[in-house]
């Protein structure tokens, strides 16, 4: 089974995207959201990038081959990273990255925010006509 392949990793000054790709992965694994088999295989450089002892495009680079895939990622990562590597999201990402003069951990801190919206974005349980409708219509319980 071939994996979906979201980025890889581009050297360069046109097209370098080491900075925006090491920042979503170190978001990845700060948040819980790597495979738990990448995680038990390489437990140990998981724990560096969470404790930022470890740069994200190091991680990227040494232990994901420069690839950042699906299988990399369990379903809510999945999530993240199409929402997040393409399409107006990604393009958007990609334009803080351009204008920022930071980079890693400072970088990190700088995204966090836009990481986060879009992370709650994507755990918050879609409600149902069903669900609004049962909460219109809860009685008040009597008192004893």
């Amino acid at each position: 089974m071939m994996s979906e392949v979201y980025a890889t990793v581009q050297f360069g000054r046109e097209q370098d995207n080491t900075q925006l790709l090491g920042v979503i992965v170190a978001f990845l694994a700060s948040r819980d959201l790597l495979d738990n088999v990448l995680v038990a295989r390489h437990g140990s450089a998981v724990a560096r990038l969470k404790m930022q002892d470890l740069k994200g495009a190091e991680f990227l680079t040494t232990v994901l081959d420069g690839e950042l895939c699906a299988e990399h990622c369990n379903d809510l990562g999945r999530a993240f990273c199409k929402a997040n590597l393409q399409g107006e999201a990604g393009a958007e990402l990609a334009a803080m990255v351009a204008d920022s003069q930071v980079q890693d951990w400072q970088l990190f801190d700088e995204l966090l925010p836009k990481m986060s919206q879009s992370l709650r974005a994507l755990a918050a349980p879609k409600r149902g006509l069903k669900q609004l409708a049962a909460k219109v219509l809860q009685f008040p319980t009597r008192k004893r």
